[in-house]
């Protein structure tokens, strides 16, 4: 057996060197045994072993984090810097180097590697979603308020987070992806969470410049929003979004067919909250609503379907059986 630890109760003064006026200023600390001292932490003491989700950081908040780098770019100006996008499955941070070599460019960048190994179809996605932006910084409740009265500060705020958009999608234009998905939380299973007037005026310039960002580099634009978005599909059409991911079973799947197949790519809409729960009877009868209503075989439509650990198996495969299948209307 090792022996016991009594560092508790060894006082600093038995340290050489510590006598009666340096005891004195370290219990000033609180700092009287030795046991004190070894657990007397710096003043920007960080623990790395409790990791923070980018996420869930609020502005002000200091937090250990870890990411990916997704993208890096130079930037000039007064000062010549390294900006690099970081990424955790829940967030992204923006990191400025203003002292770097090329060498730590390259080894930084990681979009071009990935799409020089592949001849298919990259698809990047962003952290651009000012809506949400704005609710995690003022609060949900807040930040719909402040929008519904059209408040000064809430568009400046809300001018800020676009000016971080524009940053980001600027740097995944420059990078070799095919496209890039950006996304928000518009919508309830009934209805907008915003008066369509309001993310008109508010929110349709913002994504009409994300789209010209996109688009002045030839990358297509995919946008993915939950909820009823049906009142404002039409102008995410004409904003120049190319392809669209929403819950079609919430909306008028027939009249969104007839309105804008042809005009925009449908991509995916098989519920995984509701449909991809039930059985795989309903989820194929789902699947064959789909196509039969947006599946013409001239494309237009992105099969997708995703799913969480707790769906059973045989429904995800229902999914990709029906999608395989050749319609009637294709013979």
């Amino acid at each position: 057996m090792g022996k016991e630890d009594h560092s508790d109760s060894v006082p600093v003064t038995a340290l050489r060197g510590v006598g009666p006026r340096i005891a004195q200023r370290l219990a000033a600390l609180g700092i009287e045994s030795l046991q004190d001292l070894l657990f007397h932490l710096p003043l920007r003491f960080q623990d790395r072993t409790r990791l923070s989700a980018i996420g869930s950081l609020r502005p002000g908040q200091e937090a250990v984090v870890c990411g990916e780098i997704q993208i890096t770019q130079i930037q000039y100006g007064r000062r010549r810097s390294l900006l690099c996008i970081i990424h955790d499955g829940t967030g992204s941070l923006s990191l400025r180097f203003f002292y770097f070599g090329q060498s730590q460019q390259k080894r930084l960048a990681r979009a071009n590697r990935s799409c020089a190994a592949t001849s298919r179809f990259v698809l990047a996605r962003a952290e651009t979603r000012p809506l949400r932006r704005l609710q995690l910084l003022r609060g949900s409740q807040a930040a719909m308020a402040d929008l519904a009265s059209g408040r000064k500060r809430i568009r400046g705020l809300l001018q800020k987070v676009h000016d971080f958009a524009c940053r980001e999608m600027e740097m995944w234009a420059e990078t070799d992806v095919d496209g890039v998905v950006f996304a928000d939380q518009l919508g309830s299973d009934d209805s907008l969470l915003l008066g369509p007037d309001v993310w008109r005026d508010l929110f349709k310039p913002l994504y009409r410049d994300y789209c010209n960002i996109l688009h002045a580099k030839d990358k297509f634009a995919f946008f993915r929003c939950d909820g009823n978005i049906s009142k404002i599909f039409g102008d995410l059409v004409k904003v120049g979004v190319d392809a669209i991911h929403s819950q079609l079973f919430l909306m008028d799947l027939e009249r969104l067919a007839k309105r804008y197949r042809g005009r925009v790519t449908f991509w995916g809409g098989i519920d995984p909250q509701q449909i991809l729960r039930s059985t795989p009877e309903e989820v194929g009868q789902a699947v064959r609503t789909v196509r039969k209503a947006l599946d013409f075989g001239r494309g237009g439509m992105i099969a997708r379907c995703e799913w969480s650990p707790d769906v059973p198996l045989a429904n995800v495969a229902a999914v990709f059986e029906q999608w395989l299948l050749p319609l009637p209307m294709h013979a």
